[in-house]
């Protein structure tokens, strides 16, 4: 949620799982691709926060992978940020 909000001036901190996922399609349009997979890794990840599940290894491996992936994509070199001095919502 940090990185959506940082990168792409999306208020994800602020807003419930489903009031983030209803924005999308409004959204900037290099996220259009990624709408089915954001919706998903955000209802997951609610589960076990809110839900207490506990997922399998092989369930938190992949969301690892699909986060790593989005972020690769989506990033902007021309974009630097020293992590230490970004802020903290």
């Amino acid at each position: 949620r940090r990185y959506l909000s940082w990168r792409f001036g999306l208020r994800a901190l602020m807003q419930t799982t489903e009031e983030f996922v209803a924005g999308l399609p409004g959204a900037e349009r290099a996220l259009a691709p990624y709408h089915p997979v954001l919706g998903t890794l955000l209802a997951s990840f609610d589960l076990v926060k809110f839900a207490r599940h506990r997922p399998q290894r092989s369930e938190v491996e992949d969301a690892i992978r699909r986060v790593r992936e989005f972020i690769e994509r989506t990033a902007d070199e021309r974009v630097l940020v020293d992590p230490a001095a970004a802020p903290r919502p």
